[in-house]
């Protein structure tokens, strides 16, 4: 019964401590300025500096490596959808992968057509190896200036156009031809 008490009082003097502290706590808040007040501080500075906003794409100058990096990136993105879609539209379809692959082989698609869909194939898949093999040379440690960027990015545009050109020459052996 004793305990009771005691525990009490220690709980009132604990939290009446915490609330002195809470006050004390408030009112040497009041003295700083506030977020509120320190943006709008910020933003009248700007804009009488005539600040943009932000950093835009109006502001920077275009080059051949920020091109490369969202192309990149792009065609990362379209190469896992793709990946990733045809599979899932061949498991739902009626039918199996032979009954297609037939039916598109059936079509006699001219070959202007054929080249322009080994091209949408080609190039996305040669240009994000030639990408790739370039960040592995960045992992290593190289090419980080300013000239070996540019230069870099050049390599990967030829490159990208040659493995293009040896992907669309390549023309496999059909069933009739292996025998």
């Amino acid at each position: 019964m004793i305990r009771i008490p005691v525990c009490r009082q220690l709980v009132q003097h604990c939290l009446l401590r915490s609330n002195a502290s809470t006050v004390t706590a408030r009112s040497t808040m009041s003295t700083r300025i506030t977020a509120y007040e320190e943006m709008n501080n910020y933003w009248a500075k700007n804009k009488k500096l005539n600040r943009p906003l932000s950093p835009h794409l109006t502001v920077y100058k275009f080059h051949l490596t920020m091109a490369i990096s969202i192309a990149n990136r792009v065609t990362a993105s379209a190469q896992q959808a793709i990946l990733t879609g045809a599979p899932i539209l061949l498991v739902c379809l009626p039918g199996d992968f032979h009954h297609y692959f037939n039916a598109v082989r059936d079509m006699d698609i001219p070959s202007p057509v054929i080249y322009g869909l080994k091209f949408l194939v080609a190039f996305p898949f040669a240009f994000h190896l030639m990408a790739g093999l370039r960040h592995l040379v960045w992992d290593a440690g190289a090419g980080f200036g300013k000239n070996a960027t540019l230069k870099g990015g050049w390599v990967i545009v030829a490159g990208t156009v040659a493995l293009t050109a040896l992907m669309m020459l390549y023309k496999s052996a059909g069933p009739e031809e292996k025998r």
